[in-house]
């Protein structure tokens, strides 16, 4: 009677441990299902946020471009201004040298020439 007994027990302890196990293997794979559906929808996510970020980047790289660009043109405007004014000085310098040098010239031809 006792070995009937023990039989039934491991039998349906086997049958319960059979079931346990299924339930596990089936609570896995549900887990399984909605950790990829998570990981998919983060990477989703993660995809769009780079894609926003490189959008901004760009953005901003253009930016700076433009201003680059300006910046030099306005420092190059501004260089062939001061260029300018520099060969006028130069040039109005220049004329006053050889006025003088002339007048020196003309005064030592004058006194030696009676």
């Amino acid at each position: 009677m006792i070995q009937i007994v023990e039989e039934r027990f491991a039998r349906r302890l086997a049958e319960e441990i059979g079931k346990l196990r299924a339930d596990v293997h089936e609570g896995l794979a549900s887990q399984r299902v909605e950790l990829l559906t998570r990981m998919t929808n983060l990477e989703a996510k993660v995809r769009e946020e780079l894609a926003n970020l490189r959008a901004d980047f760009r953005e901003e790289l253009a930016k700076l471009r433009a201003e680059s660009r300006e910046e030099s043109a306005n420092i190059r405007g501004e260089f062939k201004a001061a260029l300018a004014e520099t060969k006028s000085s130069m040039v109005r310098w220049m004329f006053l040298f050889w006025i003088t040098q002339m007048a020196a010239f003309l005064a030592i031809l004058w006194k030696v020439i009676p």
